[in-house]
C-alpha cells in the first residue's frame, strides 16, 4: 500500500501547548516515537519556526509508522544526496519515506512495495510562477498515471490523536504549482535536486506520478506523490 498523510503545523503546536500546559510532554506518543538523533536534528534548526516544521514532520513520520506498520522502534539517516531512509536492526528499512512541508502542512508519503517522493505547494503567484516557468520549466511537460494510494489526514491531540482517511480530492489543472510539486515529487522518488530538471524526462520513463488538490485553512495547495516499483 502508498500511504500519503497529511498534518498541519497550527494542529500540531496546539497540542503539543496543551501537552507542555499538562506537563506530560515527555509521555505524549507523538514525541516519544522519535528517535534521538532526529530530535537533535529536530532542534538544530535556524529557527523556532524551522524547528516547529521539522518537529511537526516527524511526528508524523513516526506516529504514521507505528500506526500504519506497527514500528515503534526505527531509525532514519539520509544519503549523500539528502533523501531520507529508516533504519531497522542496522539495516536499511523496506519501508520508503519522503518527507515536505508548505504553508503551514506536511507531508508524509510511505511505502513498503516502491521508492516515494512526495510534495506539498501552496499556491505560487503568477508574478513568480512566470519567472520560475521561464528560467526553470519551460521545457517540461507533466505526464500522469493513475495508481492506488491512501490519503489521509493526521489529527493532532492531546489526548487522542488518530489517523483518519481524507474525502477524494479533486486532480488538479496542469497549473505553475502544479508543475512545481510535480517535478519535486519525482526528483525526490529518485534522490535529487533541482539541480537534476535535466534529468526529468528520464526519470518519467520509469515513475508514476499524481498529483491531487488541497484546500486547507482557506488556502489552496498541490500535492504531488510518485513512485518507482523495486
Amino acid at each position: 500500500m502508498i500511504y500519503t498523510v497529511i498534518s498541519d503545523i497550527n494542529n500540531f503546536k496546539s497540542a503539543l501547548e496543551s501537552v507542555q500546559k499538562r506537563d506530560c510532554h515527555d509521555k505524549w506518543q507523538p514525541l516519544t516515537l522519535i528517535p534521538n538523533n532526529v530530535i537533535l536534528y529536530i532542534e538544530n534548526g535556524r529557527s523556532d519556526e524551522v524547528k516547529l516544521e521539522r518537529l511537526t514532520a516527524y511526528s508524523t513520520l513516526f506516529f504514521a509508522l507505528f500506526e500504519l506498520y506497527g514500528k515503534n522502534d526505527v531509525g532514519l539517516c539520509r544519503t549523500d544526496s539528502g533523501k531520507p531512509y529508516l533504519v531497522e536492526n542496522g539495516e536499511a528499512s523496506k519501508i520508503r519515506v519522503s518527507l515536505s512541508h508548505s504553508d503551514g502542512l506536511v507531508a508524509v508519503a510511505l511505502s513498503d512495495e516502491c521508492e516515494i517522493g512526495v510534495d506539498i505547494q501552496s499556491e505560487i503567484e503568477d508574478s513568480r510562477a512566470e519567472r520560475l516557468e521561464k528560467r526553470f520549466f519551460a521545457d517540461i511537460n507533466i505526464k500522469e498515471e493513475f495508481f492506488s494510494q491512501k490519503l489521509l489526514y493526521l489529527n493532532f491531540s492531546d489526548s487522542d490523536t488518530r489517523l483518519s482517511e481524507m474525502e477524494k480530492l479533486e486532480k488538479c489543472s496542469s497549473g505553475f504549482t502544479e508543475k512545481w510539486a510535480y517535478c519535486e515529487s519525482l526528483l525526490k522518488c529518485e534522490g535529487g535536486g533541482f539541480g537534476d530538471l535535466k534529468r526529468i524526462q528520464k526519470i518519467q520513463k520509469k515513475t508514476k506520478t499524481q498529483t491531487v488538490k488541497i484546500n486547507q485553512n482557506s488556502k489552496q495547495f498541490a500535492l504531488s506523490t510518485t513512485i518507482k516499483m523495486l
